[in-house]
């Protein structure tokens, strides 16, 4: 039987969309990591040491159900549950609009300013539990991480550099700060209110920890806007090929381009990798 996390990984291949649409904007972005696939915790732990020994490898596997790579996963499982009215899809939702220049392309602005917000929150959570230490260590290595960096890009092309580009070139200075403006009390409170009693207390102070990383990230994003566009226009919902539809590839309706259930899969293999390679400290 395997363990939770290779059980998530397994569930996407190279050709699915999401996993495409992931591997696009991340080429679209300068200085962002390429995107390896992960089928298992152990391609995890070879991608961050090729030499791993099997030993190795069967810490790795037990570590899947450590209680703070659970936690981060059950977040990333959170923000594409539909069935628990939180997975807006603002970010897609955007993008399919502009890409068919429908009137009311921009009309999702502040929907999609406060879902930024809460998703601010929910990464900067994943990236607590993903790193043991304090969080000067866990900012560092969270950034270190392939899918921790990968997140961040996502996250600043996704969900703040194309919804917001015109806002953002209006703005100038910070374009984190510029969206997360004096919201993200509120924001807490609506991803505390869909936890189910979990303590999300840590979210806050690691989101202010990493605002100079994913505030650099989001700069970048901003500037590569018709990069990142290009790069996903392809494999947007309802604009996969006839062929892809027929093979299903296309995203369904159910299960619209699940990014962070992909990309916290990704985090918590290499989370559990991280700890077996890393000798504990005494």
């Amino acid at each position: 039987m395997s363990d939770p996390i290779t059980f998530k990984l397994a569930q996407y291949t190279e050709t699915d969309t999401t996993v495409r649409l992931v591997r696009g904007i991340l080429g679209a972005l300068p200085g962002a990591p390429e995107y390896v696939h992960y089928g298992s915790i152990d391609d995890a732990v070879r991608a961050l040491d090729p030499n791993a020994s099997d030993a190795t490898i069967a810490v790795a596997r037990a570590n899947a159900v450590n209680d703070d790579v659970s936690d981060l996963m059950w977040m990333a499982n959170l923000l594409d549950s539909a069935d628990q009215g939180y997975a807006v899809f603002t970010g897609i939702k955007t993008l399919w609009n502009l890409f068919k220049k429908k009137s009311d392309a921009m009309e999702l602005d502040e929907e999609q300013r406060n879902d930024a917000i809460a998703k601010a929150l929910a990464v900067s959570y994943m990236a607590y539990k993903a790193v043991p230490g304090p969080v000067t260590q866990k900012v560092g290595k969270f950034a270190e991480l392939p899918s921790g960096e990968a997140m961040l890009y996502y996250y600043g092309a996704a969900e703040v550099a194309l919804p917001f580009a015109d806002n953002l070139a209006a703005a100038g200075g910070n374009a984190l700060d510029h969206v997360l403006g004096d919201r993200v009390d509120g924001q807490m409170k609506r991803l505390m209110g869909l936890a189910g009693g979990k303590d999300l207390s840590v979210a806050p102070g690691m989101l202010n920890a990493l605002k100079d990383k994913l505030g650099s990230v989001v700069g970048v994003a901003a500037q590569n806007v018709d990069k990142i566009a290009g790069a996903s226009s392809p494999y947007l919902p309802g604009m996969a090929s006839a062929a892809d539809k027929a093979t299903g590839v296309a995203a369904t309706a159910a299960d619209l381009l699940p990014v962070y259930r992909l990309l916290g899969a990704r985090l918590a293999a290499e989370s559990a990798a991280m700890r077996a390679l890393t000798p504990p400290e005494v």
